[in-house]
């Protein structure tokens, strides 16, 4: 259901699948969650060995969900199920939360208060950071690309603590 992991899977001794080069980056969002479909030729009546072979960096860094063995179209269900909890779901909110963030920044130009000025801020960097989150391939090497999210991720909760303040209207 799910690994942060290099993975090759293989049944029988064959390699029906794997989440990109085994040395290579972890996956990332669509490719953590994959489905292999077990060729006829290579399962056998009785029992199936499945093996996987995953590649950690560090010890302990990784995780693997479940393995769900069954008919494919139920599995096929599942699988596009997670692809769009996980994958297209958080894009169309982020791209949502964009939108949203530019129309109430356009607002604030015509109308001056700094509570619209700080939602909008809030909203666009919130869904550039769910954005970033979704990325295949981070386009900065490690740790710049950690650094970066991870300030993006602040700047918006300090963001948002401001807006709410304001919003709420305390004295200081």
């Amino acid at each position: 259901t799910a690994t942060t992991l290099p993975a090759e899977v293989y049944v029988n001794a064959r390699l029906i699948g794997a989440t990109g080069a085994l040395a290579g980056p972890p996956p990332r969002t669509w490719q953590q969650s994959r489905l292999f479909v077990i060729p006829s030729a290579v399962a056998r009546p009785g029992t199936n060995q499945i093996a996987l072979r995953v590649h950690a960096e560090v010890p302990r860094s990784g995780a693997l969900g479940p393995i769900l063995v069954g008919a494919e179209p139920v599995l096929r269900d599942r699988a596009l199920r997670d692809l769009f909890l996980h994958t297209f779901g958080p894009a169309v909110v982020g791209v949502t939360i964009v939108v949203l963030g530019i129309f109430i920044g356009v607002l604030w130009l015509r109308r001056p208060d700094p509570t619209y000025g700080l939602f909008s801020a809030t909203a666009i960097v919130f869904g550039i950071h769910t954005g970033m989150s979704l990325t295949a391939s981070p386009p900065l090497p490690q740790p710049h690309w950690g650094v970066w999210w991870n300030s993006l991720y602040m700047l918006f909760v300090g963001l948002m603590c401001l807006f709410c303040l304001r919003f709420a209207e305390v004295d200081w």
